[in-house]
């Protein structure tokens, strides 16, 4: 009696999903579409600058492309990479055939899943910024490039003085139409923010000026363009306090480039608020005790621009040298050398430096994984370097 054949396996719903976000087909189609947003995000640097382009094409889970007259929904390379790794995780990782022979890709396949989720800790846990050190000044605190905040406080003489913030993420993507209150239990008034302008300049009202724009005391806030370089935008917005008490309003402006907050008296008490980049305190502060500039022969172009700084942490003090290729590593934070001032100054003219600080969790992440990576292919290429060495010799 000849026996009947085998029943076809039925695939169930999980398992074709799973067959599918395994492919070889989705790494090459990952892959492309990878090629594809680095070349359009690279190419709108050009239009955006670098911060935007990076925003809409790299940070997003997707993004719009206008063909014609035809807008088209393409996905953003945060949503790429977030599902290439579920491929690698599954189709180079989990269902990859164990033994000698595939040692090599499985290490390779895991140094590339490391690097990526070293990518996605910077991006989400990660924060950098500016300090400026002028001559002799003792800084313990940086603002960042990119994130706004307004900082409320009342002024009672103290130097340990308590802030109220209103993180950036309230406010940053406000329309100049838009009105947003904020409210603290512990604030005896309300703050209104309107007419918000991610790069404004504030001028003075006088005849022929824009019909209809709100003015204060004889200024009002004149949105502008966007800078190429996010920081270069400065900030600003209309602002109205209203006392909880006696419903009394004040209004004013917040300006990002103002060197002083706006100050307010309510129930005979001054309180300021300031619309500033966001700010990072430090757990030790930094000196400049020295900046040293050596242009090219000729030309005030610098060659090489280094900071002798004091760190003082827990009343110790300890003199580090920061250059622009050797920064200074302390506490979870990397501070790197990048620039001076003022620019074109004349000689003898005392210059203060410019540090940008990291703090990025996953800092060494990606020199793991590259080392990974090298092993896992120096493995697998090795091993194939071994079998055709042994079958040439046999074959001889």
């Amino acid at each position: 009696m000849n026996a009947l054949p085998p029943l076809p396996r039925r695939s169930s719903g999980a398992a074709k999903l799973v067959d599918g976000l395994s492919s070889l087909g989705l790494s090459c189609t990952l892959l492309c579409l990878l090629l594809f947003i680095t070349w359009r995000g690279t190419m709108a640097q050009v239009d955006l600058g670098l911060f935007e382009a990076q925003k809409k094409y790299f940070d997003s889970l997707y993004f719009v492309e206008m063909a014609g007259p035809i807008p088209v929904l393409l996905p953003g390379a945060y949503l790429v990479l977030g599902v290439l790794t579920i491929n690698l995780v599954l189709g180079g990782i989990l269902r990859l055939r164990r033994g000698v022979a595939t040692l090599g890709v499985l290490i390779t396949h895991l140094g590339i899943v490391l690097m990526i989720v070293a990518g996605l800790v910077k991006f989400h846990y990660s924060i950098d910024g500016a300090m400026r050190l002028d001559p002799n000044a003792q800084v313990s605190s940086f603002t960042s490039y990119h994130d706004w905040e307004v900082a409320i406080a009342k002024v009672d003489g103290s130097d340990a003085q308590r802030v109220w913030l209103v993180p950036g993420t309230d406010f940053l993507e406000m329309s100049p139409a838009q009105t947003r209150t904020f409210r603290h239990p512990e604030l005896p008034f309300a703050v209104s923010m309107s007419g918000f302008a991610r790069n404004a300049f504030i001028r003075q009202h006088v005849a022929g000026n824009p019909r209809g724009a709100r003015v204060v005391d004889g200024f009002f806030v004149d949105p502008m363009p966007l800078e190429l370089e996010n920081e270069f935008n400065e900030a600003g917005c209309y602002v109205d306090v209203s006392q909880n008490a006696s419903g009394q309003r004040s209004e004013g402006i917040l300006w990002g480039a103002n060197r002083a907050p706006f100050v307010v008296r309510v129930d005979d008490e001054t309180w300021t608020i300031d619309l500033r980049r966001r700010r990072f305190e430090l757990p030790f502060a930094v000196r400049l005790d020295r900046f040293v500039k050596d242009d090219h022969p000729g030309v005030t172009m610098a060659r090489d621009f280094r900071s002798f700084v004091t760190r003082t942490e827990n009343g110790l003090e300890q003199g580090v040298e920061i250059s622009m290729n050797e920064p200074m590593r302390h506490g979870g934070y990397i501070f790197y050398q990048s620039n001076w001032g003022p620019q074109r100054a004349p000689p003898g003219t005392p210059l203060y430096s410019v540090l940008t600080v990291v703090s990025n969790p996953s800092d060494q992440w990606p020199l793991i994984s590259c080392l990974v990576i090298l092993a896992g292919m120096s493995l697998h290429f090795g091993r194939k370097l071994w079998l055709f060495a042994q079958r040439s010799g046999a074959s001889s």
